[in-house]
């Protein structure tokens, strides 16, 4: 009859320590899961610091294109102004 109750409780305690190893697994998961949570949110917003950063760099291209056109006709207005001054001289 002992040995039937030390086997009963034998196996109640390796069901336990089954059940344990599982919430253990569960519990990992769980903080994977939430630390995947974190690094997705990080992952988000260092894409939206990007694509802002890519968009200013987009528009610092389109002024320097602007500028430029200003700077080619001011220097051909110059020119232009200069021939002229040698042509009356």
């Amino acid at each position: 009859m002992m040995e039937a109750k030390c086997d009963e409780l034998e196996a109640s305690r390796n069901a336990a320590r089954d059940e344990i190893d599982e919430l253990k697994k569960y519990e990992e998961q769980n903080l994977a899961n939430g630390s995947m949570q974190k690094y997705v949110k990080e992952i988000q917003a260092i894409t939206s610091e990007r694509d802002e950063a890519l968009n200013e760099v987009q528009t610092l291209r389109m002024e320097k294109e602007f500028l430029m056109q200003q700077l080619k006709m001011l220097k051909n207005t110059v020119e232009e102004d200069e021939e002229k001054c040698n042509a009356v001289s």
